[in-house]
Parts: structure tokens; sequence; C-alpha cells
């Protein structure tokens, strides 16, 4: 968050020497082959993990473990399943951790569930999300922003081909869809590094918690079963 007020960007780290050169040169910060140099030599508060999600739970475990590691930011999905999902949890116990599931930021979003909860066209009755890509990368991204708009259900996900990523939501009086695509209004990751600074200081808990990443993931899973099962 090289822009952002109230963050000062202290290094980068990366497997791959050409990719740690690039971010030098566009940050001026310093870079490191690996997590456990970074956190010995910068001490950071706040630590964003954005590898494959296979490397997710390792890393996030490694941070936290870290004294001087106050938040964790972690891309979804959160992990390739729920047990690395509670480990992540256990892990970062008395700590911010965010999952980034970015659509809880975005400002339409924000503004339809504000819209959904005024119940100005009644109380929501069911909901379904539809996405392109895998169950994990985009299914989980269905499955939270979901939750996010209606709660605990009913809803359902699909998975389609194409380019897309729609929510539809039928209240008593009537439906609304916002698609959304890849197209999402700027200003998400400032909004979701306000969430990580405030619960730094007040502990209170997440827009998008470790628990929500981990419910996006066993959700997506059973929808993945569930649609492989009727194949």
């Amino acid at each position: 968050m090289k822009h952002h007020a109230g963050i000062d960007l202290t290094g980068g780290v990366d497997v791959d020497a050409g990719a740690r050169k690039e971010f030098q040169q566009a940050t001026g910060t310093l870079v490191y082959p690996d997590l456990a140099s970074a956190l010995t030599d910068a001490q950071p508060a706040i630590v964003t993990i954005a590898t494959p999600p296979q490397t997710h739970a390792a890393l996030v475990c490694e941070a936290a473990a870290c004294p001087s590691v106050k938040a964790i930011i972690c891309e979804k999905p959160m992990a390739e399943s729920v047990s690395d999902c509670k480990r992540m949890i256990a892990a970062c116990s008395g700590k911010t951790m965010i999952i980034g599931h970015q659509r809880r930021y975005e400002q339409r979003h924000r503004l339809l569930r504000a819209f959904i909860r005024s119940e100005a066209m009644g109380k929501p009755v069911a909901g379904a999300c539809t996405f392109s890509g895998g169950w994990l990368n985009n299914g989980t991204h269905a499955a939270d922003t979901m939750r996010f708009l209606v709660g605990d259900g009913p809803w359902s996900i699909y998975q389609a081909k194409g380019e897309v990523f729609s929510a539809w939501v039928s209240t008593e009086h009537g439906s609304i869809i916002l698609s959304s695509g890849g197209n999402l209004v700027p200003g998400y990751l400032k909004a979701m590094y306000d969430d990580a600074l405030e619960c730094m200081e007040t502990g209170r808990t997440p827009e998008c918690s470790g628990e929500d990443g981990m419910e996006a993931v066993r959700l997506a899973l059973a929808a993945q079963e569930s649609h492989e099962a009727a194949a």
C-alpha cells in the first residue's frame, strides 16, 4: 500500500529474482527471497499474502508467529481445504486476519447490501451468483458475495462459461441483479486496509474474517462436489 496515508510499505517478497527486481524498481523498497528474511529484517506490522492458494496456510502461520505482525491480509481463496483454514485461524488467534474477498469492500456491493438490509423491496427470499472460472478461485468469491448480501440463505452458486460474475437477489417485492465481472469500482483495496487498521486498534472482527474465508471455501467445495456428482 505505497499510497495509503496510514501505511508505509517496507518491502516485498518473491522467490523469483526477476520479480523482486521489478518490484524494487517500481516501489523503491527492500526485497527479500523468502518470508523469514523479510519478517526478521523489516519487522512489519501488516503482512499481505498474495501467493498461490496451496502456499497460504504455511505462509500465514509463519507470519502469525512473528511478534511484530499485528494483521495478515491473505488473498482468496483462503486455502485449498477447510482443515488448512482452521489451522490458519488458530495461528492468527489474537491478531487480525482478513481474507481478500474484495466485493465485501467494493462500493457497489456495499450499497446493494445496505439497500437489501433497508427492506425497501421487502425481505430477501432467495439469491444466486453465477461465476466463471474455477470453484476455489471464483466459486469462493460467489459464495462469499451471497453470504455478504443475504446471509446464510437460501441461495445458490453456479459455474458458467465466458467472463461473468453476477449476483441476483430476489425479495418479497422484486429482484435485483448486480453484474460486476472483473470490473470493480476502485477504492476497495484502501477500504480493506482501512478495515485492517481499525481492527488492529479496536479488536473488532474484520469485514471479511478468517471464519468468512473458511466458510467460502467450505461452501465452494461442497457446491463443486454436488455439481460433479450430478454431471
